[in-house]
């Protein structure tokens, strides 16, 4: 019989492991962000790319919601309630980065309110 630390540090090992990947994704996106505005594109192009992934990620974010809303078996909640949080902190990302970079259209602004 295992003992209740072990079963605390089993079930630890997979969501250290979930969030270095989601940490590792974050900052391969924000590395694709930086090339991408370091560019020397025009103001319009900017506006649309920034706007088109953030309206992306707030589909992925509500998808996400609608596993978690579907889902019964116990691992696949596990699964869908990493993949709204995952989901959500990168809509959350692209919104801030979109006010910081004045990309705040009202495609945009709409999803700020």
């Amino acid at each position: 019989m295992k003992t209740m630390l072990s079963k605390i540090s089993e079930g630890i090992s997979p969501l250290k492991t979930y969030w270095d990947k989601l940490g590792e994704g974050l900052s391969r996106l924000l590395t694709q962000l930086n090339l991408f505005f370091s560019a020397s594109e025009d103001e319009k192009t900017k506006e649309y790319a920034l706007t088109t992934l953030v309206k992306k990620a707030h589909r992925d974010w509500e998808e996400a919601q609608a596993l978690f809303n579907e889902v019964k078996d116990p691992d696949m909640i596990d699964h869908a309630i990493y993949a709204m949080e995952a989901t959500e902190r990168r809509y959350m990302f692209l919104l801030k980065e979109a006010k910081k970079e004045k990309v705040i259209n009202e495609e945009i602004n709409q999803f700020l309110n």
